[in-house]
């Protein structure tokens, strides 16, 4: 069996009886941000 890692030791593969095995780590869930938005009263033009 041979066994490797890559980078910070996150993503692992090895190789073992002709079955290559690859392990890397579930990225984070993305979770929706909030966004404040604001705006001036636009004021109406007199004739």
């Amino acid at each position: 069996m041979k066994e490797a890692s890559y980078g910070n030791g996150k993503i692992e593969a090895s190789f073992e009886d002709v079955v290559l095995e690859i392990s890397l780590p579930k990225a984070a869930e993305v979770k929706p941000k909030k966004i404040s938005v604001s705006a001036k009263k636009k004021e109406k033009a007199s004739k």
